[in-house]
């Protein structure tokens, strides 16, 4: 197996992923990389169109079906589960990340093998919202604070007066908290959370006990390695100069809001009690 594996997610739109699997053989070190692509609630159109996706494609590309829906992580977490990382064979590295994930900077898998594995179990890497240029990463800084659990409270309380509270986190994430982030925007530093749209883990991570939190279906991934990180005293490294780009919400545009909040009221819910942060 290569030193650095990829691994996304298909649902119901090839098309996206056929873009995260173009611009990674566009990038240098392609003879260190290889490409596994989960197929969500498979059919036979859309492991046709991914295996085709799959031959034009210098980069080594498996596909995993699966005939019911895993969602994000769950489908992560099957792809992790195929790498047997006490094999001699297994990647140095797994980058996991959304299908509308795009790698502009062709340096990025060079840069990443040159990086410390023993060190850096998980990396946060820039992710750059391809709509308005922000950095989404680091997620957290730190641990969720007084404030932030005080905020979820009211969130998730009631889901009319949800969106309302949910304007006034966005004026406050702009005006005070992306304040602290852009001092870190151009340093090397640990944070508590990365942002679950692109991460990187060390083989060291899961040979260490690391593992996939999938107790839920949509928006846990960020808390859930927070946490298993810190309990097993793993450090998640935020390195700046390796950055990809985010064509967000390409794959979940459909999805409407009280569905959404419906969703991230039950995730947030059992990561608390899981947690119990």
């Amino acid at each position: 197996m290569n030193n650095i594996v990829l691994i996304t997610v298909n649902y119901k739109n090839t098309s996206i992923t056929e873009k995260f699997v173009l611009s990674a053989n566009q990038c240098q070190s392609k003879s260190e990389i290889s490409i596994i692509i989960v197929d969500n609630q498979s059919t036979q159109k859309s492991m046709k169109e991914l295996e085709i996706i799959g031959n034009n494609s210098k980069i080594d590309v498996t596909i995993l079906p699966s005939k019911e829906n895993l969602f994000y992580w769950g489908g992560i977490d099957l792809a992790v589960s195929k790498i047997d990382f006490n094999s001699s064979q297994s990647p140095n590295w797994i980058l996991v990340s959304n299908n509308d994930i795009i790698f502009n900077n062709f340096d990025i898998f060079k840069n990443l093998l040159q990086q410390n594995n023993l060190v850096k179990t998980i990396i946060a890497p820039k992710i750059i919202q391809l709509l308005t240029g922000i950095d989404q990463n680091p997620h957290m800084l730190n641990p969720i604070s007084l404030m932030q659990k005080c905020y979820y409270a009211l969130y998730y309380s009631n889901p009319f007066t949800a969106k309302l509270i949910h304007l006034f986190g966005r004026f406050l994430n702009r005006n005070i908290l992306m304040k602290n982030k852009s001092e870190t925007n151009n340093n090397e530093i640990n944070i508590y959370a990365p942002h679950g749209a692109c991460m990187i883990f060390s083989k060291e991570f899961f040979l260490r006990g690391g593992y996939l939190d999938i107790g839920f279906s949509f928006y846990g991934e960020e808390l859930s390695i927070a946490e298993i990180s810190r309990k097993l005293e793993l450090p998640i490294t935020y390195i700046p100069d390796l950055v990809v780009h985010h064509n967000e919400h390409a794959s979940t545009s459909s999805r409407d809001w009280f569905t959404a909040y419906s969703q991230s009221k039950k995730t947030y819910r059992y990561l608390r009690k899981k947690y119990t942060f």
